[in-house]
């Protein structure tokens, strides 16, 4: 049976998982202290309204040497046979990319009833991943949907995905960031607790962080995107799911081992983000849509879902939030 109790789009997490925080999280590539928020992307209307414009760009870290040469493709769908079944993913290389360097993966996970091709339309992530020399992976879930339950055969899945994918390309361990809408927020959660050593930090749209247990033993910073009128995963939370603000302070408090008050560190319209960061390697960001709905903010409205927020680019902002940070 998938998970605990499904309800519309989402389910309520069964914990499991021990461990305890240590300080082998994520580290800040640029320097970044633990005001500097989360980065908001290159949103030109921020201006004097953004009570900090994100870390600095001070470049990324050094770049390992890859010996594996250029692919033989670039743009394609991989299958992988896993525990009995075929499983599948879109598969984005860059196109000037030439095997001679370690380069980050993006996984961007959709959500419940949607595919890996509809989530990567929806959010531009492949074009913007790859625009960035990253290589973008968008897996395909279980009957269209991830198994957010603890060491699910889905999170063995996308754990054994990031393996195949590390025998063919020249994939940055340090730098493995998940993302994902809905379903896929949710699932990016519950990765991170059950496979805390392999992220470097993630960014839910639309979800919550359901394992009452979740103890990766690191640190891992996490942004969190969520609208104040999601009819689908309510913002503050049903019986079954958390809100996105206990999801965060709780992100912060058991996961980052940081107790401490929310600042806002950034502002442009209807969007606030405040961040919980007791040290340079901790931040957990809540990004508040004021009047949005069950949707991506930047990508093309689903009238059906809510109102889909145009001040931001939800795309660009979480991958400026992976640019900042890296596993030691």
């Amino acid at each position: 049976m998938r998970g605990c109790v499904w309800m519309v789009w989402l389910a309520a997490g069964c914990g499991s998982g021990t461990g305890s925080v240590g300080d082998g999280g994520a580290t800040s590539v640029d320097g970044a202290t633990a005001t500097d928020g989360p980065a908001p992307g290159d949103d030109d209307d921020a201006g004097e309204d953004s009570a900090d414009s994100g870390a600095p760009d001070t470049g990324a870290p050094p770049v390992a040497s890859c010996g594996l040469g250029a692919p033989d493709r670039y743009h394609y769908d991989l299958e992988m046979p896993f525990e009995g079944a075929q499983r599948t993913a879109i598969v984005d290389v860059p196109d000037d990319y030439d095997g001679s360097e370690m380069v980050p993966l993006v996984l961007n996970l959709h959500g419940l009833a949607t595919t890996a091709q509809q989530q990567k339309t929806y959010t531009g992530m492949a074009g913007a991943g790859n625009g960035r020399g990253w290589i973008v992976v968008h897996p395909n879930g279980t009957n269209r949907s991830w198994d957010f339950f603890p060491e699910s055969q889905d999170v063995r899945f996308v754990d054994a995905l990031i393996d195949e994918l590390a025998e063919e390309l020249c994939i940055d361990e340090r730098r493995m960031y998940l993302t994902g809408l809905s379903n896929g927020g949710y699932f990016s959660y519950q990765f991170a607790c059950d496979r805390g050593h392999r992220v470097a930090a993630i960014a839910p749209v639309a979800g919550a962080q359901t394992d009452p247990f979740c103890r990766p033993g690191v640190k891992i910073p996490v942004l969190h995107i969520h609208g104040t009128d999601d009819d689908t995963v309510s913002y503050d939370g049903t019986l079954i799911s958390p809100s996105a603000r206990q999801s965060v302070e709780g992100w912060a408090d058991d996961v980052n081992d940081c107790v401490t008050d929310p600042v806002v560190t950034f502002q442009t319209g209807d969007v606030t983000c405040e961040t919980w960061s007791c040290s340079p390697v901790d931040e957990a960001n809540l990004c508040t849509v004021e009047g949005g709905g069950h949707t991506w903010p930047g990508a093309v409205p689903v009238p059906l879902l809510g109102e889909t927020n145009q001040d931001i680019d939800a795309t660009e902002q979480i991958l400026d939030f992976f640019a900042r940070w890296a596993r030691p």
